[in-house]
């Protein structure tokens, strides 16, 4: 069944305000103390806020209620000799002081009747996951009763999110690399304003692995010259990895991977069209320093203190020595040992055309 788009205009939003232009300097207010304002409620209730393993409520019937972080809190004894009210106190314990989600584990919950925190409209189940070195994530919804939307954060930012990704139709299967160690924010909500019960699996992989990662494929304007080739799946993998530009390739859904098929590859893995007869197999590299795409990753994930000036080495030098720097956006125009203005990213996931700036991907340990 098709989405229904009638009478919906479609506003790109972040952290409840629409996305600035590529490399604006106007500083807005935080989507973080956006929630904190806009949640701000006389609680007869929860205050719309409650992010478990990060914040909690602190409200009481007749009083004012208002997000407070976790981190203020040190052990589970401080939300009661804090002076929090009765229920405030109740929320912080079972906020911060029981265990957030793991890695290899199943959950089962609801969206039904939440606050809307996050991205779409309907009801959001919010929960933790922490990892202690660099993971990448993926998060299936399968099992789920509607149809769902993921997202990952990281320190309030998103780094991933994905409607309908993956090989279970409707109920989402998400893909992250989370970049470094530390607690990001899992977000279970649904399509629109869609509702119900979730089974969620939760599963962490160490390094990169040959495989089909989405049942969509990659925008034509990445196929590489001398496509597609013809052969089986693992020889389309090979090939791949001959050419210095290639990291993932289509492969028709109807062959077997030990049958010939023709496959196109790809100097670009971030599969976003919908396609009935193709899925997109991502193919892993050695890590390099480089271009990886003639499009740039979203301003939303650009970190403070860009642009900088240097050449393209200085800019990969000084990325690596921010922690969540993975890639930057150099300028198409300046040569690589000419000075340039580059933008540190937090994702190197481009997404965005864009006419004079490419995205240069930096490797780490």
């Amino acid at each position: 069944m098709m989405k229904l788009f009638a009478s919906v205009l479609l506003v790109c939003v972040y952290g409840f305000g629409v996305l600035e232009p590529q490399y604006s300097d106007t500083k807005e207010l935080s989507g973080e103390k956006l929630i904190e304002m806009q949640h701000q409620t006389t609680a007869d209730g929860p205050c719309g806020c409650e992010i478990n393993g990060i914040k909690f409520c602190n409200y009481n019937n007749g009083n004012t209620g208002f997000c407070e972080d976790c981190s203020n809190f040190g052990t589970v004894n401080d939300c009661d000799n804090d002076g929090l009210p009765l229920k405030g106190a109740t929320d912080c314990r079972e906020r911060c002081f029981s265990e957030g989600w793991s890695c290899g584990a199943s959950y089962s919950g609801s969206t039904v009747g939440l606050p809307n925190v996050r991205g779409n409209s309907g009801g959001d189940y919010i929960s933790s996951l922490s990892v202690d070195r660099p993971k990448n994530l993926t998060i299936s919804s399968c099992h789920s009763g509607f149809d769902t939307y993921l997202r990952v954060l990281q320190d309030g930012t998103e780094i991933c999110g994905c409607d309908d990704c993956g090989s279970c139709g409707y109920q989402t299967v998400l893909e992250c690399p989370l970049p470094v160690a530390g607690t990001y924010e899992i977000v279970v909500e649904g399509y629109s304003s869609s509702e119900g019960d979730f089974e969620i699996e939760i599963a962490c992989a160490e390094g990169c692995e040959d495989r089909v990662i989405s049942q969509r494929i990659v925008d034509n304007a990445y196929n590489l010259p001398g496509t597609p080739i013809h052969g089986t799946k693992q020889e389309c993998i090979d090939r791949c990895k001959t050419v210095e530009t290639c990291v993932a390739f289509s492969w028709p859904r109807s062959v077997a991977p030990t049958s010939v098929g023709d496959c196109w590859l790809k100097s670009n893995n971030t599969a976003n069209i919908t396609h009935s007869a193709y899925d997109t197999v991502k193919v892993c590299r050695g890590c390099e320093d480089g271009v990886i795409s003639q499009r740039i990753v979203d301003n939303a994930y650009n970190l403070p203190g860009t642009p900088i000036d240097g050449t393209q080495q200085e800019c990969i030098d000084r990325c690596k020595t921010v922690e969540t720097c993975v890639a930057f956006s150099w300028p198409r125009s300046v040569a690589p040992t000419s000075v340039g203005d580059c933008w540190l990213k937090s994702n190197n996931m481009a997404s965005i055309t864009h006419s004079a700036y490419d995205t240069v991907k930096v490797c780490r340990d």
